[in-house]
């Protein structure tokens, strides 16, 4: 899965009905109901856009996008990915931090997984273009923190915290959120000392 948490006690593809402002999710068996409007945060919600963010409109079509739009496609460090080219790998104008996936480019991709109707495989490219933005040594501290029996609930509670307000990071925060409420209800977190 990459970038994106995975946490063992929930399905990666948990399924989901919505009527009336209430949502409910099936995961493992266990009903998560959220209550809210339909564009309140739920685990795995499109990421509510900035005034300054613009996305293009995608369509199945558009994939894949470093050949069908590849204008839209730029690297963390702001490079084009036309630039990306063997000859800048050799003249040095092209280096490692270049070659990172970027947090707009997860964005397009996710949306481009929606506009094909794969809503599960959209939310973790959201949750992975969250990410970005945090140390690969923390995301791994995180996962390990996901594990059954790693964390406590309060634990779980303050690494949602820290990926809400250090790296704004509210879809991962959420799916955090649920982790510890699940993990609780199947007796799976670490006993507090």
């Amino acid at each position: 899965m990459g970038l994106t948490l995975f946490c063992p006690l929930l399905d990666p593809v948990p399924t989901m009905q919505r009527r009336r402002n209430v949502a409910r999710f099936t995961v493992l068996g266990t009903t998560i109901t959220h209550r809210g409007s339909p564009r309140s945060r739920l685990p795995g919600a499109p990421i509510p856009r900035r005034k300054h963010m613009s996305q293009p409109a995608l369509t199945a079509a558009d994939y894949p996008l470093s050949v069908k739009r590849p204008e839209l496609l730029t690297t963390p460090t702001g490079k084009a990915f036309s630039e990306i080219t063997l000859d800048g790998v050799m003249s040095g104008d092209v280096r490692a931090e270049d070659l990172r996936v970027s947090a707009e480019t997860l964005r397009l991709q996710a949306a481009l997984s929606e506009a094909a109707g794969r809503p599960q495989l959209g939310a973790n490219l959201r949750r992975a273009a969250e990410l970005t933005a945090v140390a690969d040594e923390r995301v791994l501290g995180i996962y390990n923190a996901l594990r059954p029996n790693a964390s406590t609930k309060q634990e779980l509670l303050d690494i949602a915290t820290e990926l809400e307000e250090q790296y704004n990071a509210t879809i991962t925060a959420d799916f955090v959120r649920e982790a510890a409420d699940v993990y609780e209800r199947r007796g799976v977190l670490a006993d507090a000392d």
